[in-house]
């Protein structure tokens, strides 16, 4: 299938970002503090709540290429203003662009591969084909951190930040050459052409849904320790425990290396049929360890964490398209971002003011309670 390689090729160019490893660094050599950088995500949150369910309706009811193409230009502009910012109001335009792009592209990608598969009788092929998706963007990415850090301490920061912005052109055109899938209807009654009408039949869709609301709630949870706080905020611990900027790259090649392992065992994960209590309960005690040893090794355990819930992500997100109908997939998937969001508010605030006031140690100990929540709920793959 055309698709699947456009998929693949678009994975890769995100994953051409030099910046990541040291983005919180880079705020912090800008003056910004943890409670700031922590008030610019719980921003990013609150502006992606309010754009993401509505994008995903306009998706659904325009080109889903089209929409994905716009993301990705709008994302582009995320570095470019962070290359000139120089207090909390400039970050904050980097993270309004990063929020709007965030919020267009947001579960298009997934959405045309789950249809595409669809249309050749090969959706069951879902997981192990989002695993592979994950496992390109987390290796590409991995090699970008190693790049990043070694710029970033024989050059400069802002350096990384410019190389960032080379690949997104190709990813805009990779997204413009996607074959748009058909939706499939129950129905003869026409698709609904009314960006509100989309987006409140699609929220009545998902209320009555009581599996997919269990499903989107620890999604979210999942996601938000994963995206919002592991991943963003685990790299101001480096330091505390001696570990120079230089190595870096090679701690964020490490995590997403362990990370695209993970996503390629998504599915064989799944047809075991363990579950993903287990998985919850060993993430939850990696976060705790993570910040409770004041060691190098603590890489170690934020290691371990990422890579759990990376295996966990690709499965939760095929449990959410099967319960989808086609008219409202995308609409669907931007329901889960925005519920993401919306926990990455509250999660994002609590870790902020812990991290201000106890250390970011501390934080994180408290974070691991937060998954721990998730072993209440009953979601199993095969339920799905």
């Amino acid at each position: 299938m055309k698709n699947t390689g456009r998929l693949l090729a678009i994975s890769i160019c995100e994953g051409l970002v030099f910046a990541y490893v040291i983005e919180r660094l880079f705020a912090e050599s800008r003056g910004l503090s943890v409670l700031d950088m922590q008030n610019l995500i719980v921003f990013y949150a609150v502006i992606s709540a309010l754009l993401e369910i509505p994008c995903g309706a306009l998706a659904d009811i325009w080109k889903k290429k089209y929409v994905l193409a716009a993301g990705l230009f709008i994302c582009y502009f995320e570095f470019v203003a962070s290359i000139f910012a120089y207090d909390l109001f400039g970050f904050s335009l980097a993270y309004l662009a990063a929020a709007i792009g965030g919020s267009l592209k947001s579960g298009v990608m997934e959405s045309i591969l789950y249809m595409s598969l669809k249309e050749y009788g090969r959706v069951e092929e879902y997981v192990k084909w989002n695993g592979r998706y994950q496992f390109t963007g987390n290796a590409v990415l991995g090699f970008s951190g190693i790049a990043g850090g070694y710029l970033a301490y024989y050059t400069s920061y802002e350096i990384t930040y410019w190389l960032s912005l080379i690949s997104f052109p190709l990813c805009i055109y990779y997204a413009l050459t996607l074959d748009e899938p058909k939706n499939e209807r129950a129905d003869e009654k026409p698709i609904r052409k009314d960006i509100w009408i989309q987006l409140t039949a699609g929220i009545a869709y998902t209320l009555k849904n009581r599996h997919l609301l269990v499903i989107l709630f620890v999604s979210g949870i999942s996601g938000t320790v994963l995206h919002s706080e592991l991943y963003e905020m685990s790299m101001l611990v480096y330091p505390e425990i001696g570990i120079s900027v230089i190595y870096f790259g090679y701690i964020s090649f490490a995590i997403t290396g362990s990370s695209a392992a993970a996503n390629l065992l998504a599915n064989a994960y799944e047809k075991h049929g363990f579950g993903l209590k287990p998985a919850f309960a060993a993430a939850a005690l990696a976060v705790f360890l993570f910040g409770f040893v004041e060691h190098w090794s603590a890489v170690l355990f934020v290691m371990a964490a990422i890579s759990i819930l990376e295996l966990a992500s690709p499965i939760l997100s095929g449990m959410l398209q099967s319960r989808a109908a086609d008219e409202f997939r995308v609409t669907i998937s931007s329901i889960d971002a925005f519920v993401c969001n919306i926990l990455s508010v509250a999660i994002g605030l609590g870790f902020g003011y812990a991290a201000e006031f106890y250390g970011v140690g501390i934080a994180f100990q408290l974070l691991s309670v937060t998954l721990l929540l998730l072993l209440i709920f009953k979601v199993e793959p095969e339920t799905s």
